[in-house]
């Protein structure tokens, strides 16, 4: 199962461009959808979420869930918070605790898309559209994000640069100065 799931979170979300998570009652109920979002969070991948009218999704119902996962899965799923801690742990992440509130940051602070299955397929095909727009734009401010830290690093590695005799110089003289004392 760990081979799966890692096949799952290093291949199919690590190189993914974003997430789409889909909101239906049981979304936030199975430990690989919880996992995914986790990951896709953790590595600021775009999240972008598409509520499914009538699906039973409620979004007080996710943020209240979401203040208590690990009570809400155990209730649901008994022993699935048990796992979900292992396989977190099995990867060297982080613990349950940390999940949840990485979740309950995200989740309930991304607008949601609404799609309708009900629609005619004229709207259907806009919504999709409009889905195919956002993930867009969302990939284009990841990338300028991804841009502004990778100049700032560039920035602050070359003042290291230059500041590294004068740092080397002032280690010196306190390691002289702490053998004379």
């Amino acid at each position: 199962m760990n081979d799966d799931l890692d096949e799952l979170l290093d291949d199919g979300v690590k190189h993914a461009e974003a997430l789409l998570l889909v909101q239906t009652a049981g979304c936030l109920h199975r430990p690989w959808t919880l996992l995914q979002v986790y990951e896709a969070a953790k590595l600021k991948k775009p999240i972008l979420c598409v509520h499914v009218a009538g699906s039973g999704y409620d979004f007080h119902t996710a943020k209240v869930y979401l203040r208590d996962m690990r009570g809400g899965l155990e209730k649901l799923r008994p022993g699935a918070s048990d796992v979900v801690d292992e396989l977190l742990k099995s990867r060297g992440n982080r613990t349950f605790k940390h999940m949840e509130e990485e979740l309950l940051s995200v989740i309930p602070n991304t607008i949601s898309v609404s799609m309708n299955p009900g629609d005619t397929s004229e709207m259907t095909a806009a919504t999709v559209e409009r889905i195919a727009n956002l993930l867009s734009k969302q990939k284009a401010e990841a990338k300028a994000k991804l841009q502004q830290a990778t100049l700032r690093k560039t920035k602050l590695d070359e003042s290291a640069k230059r500041m590294g005799a004068k740092g080397n110089e002032l280690e010196v003289i306190q390691v002289q100065a702490a053998t004379t004392t």
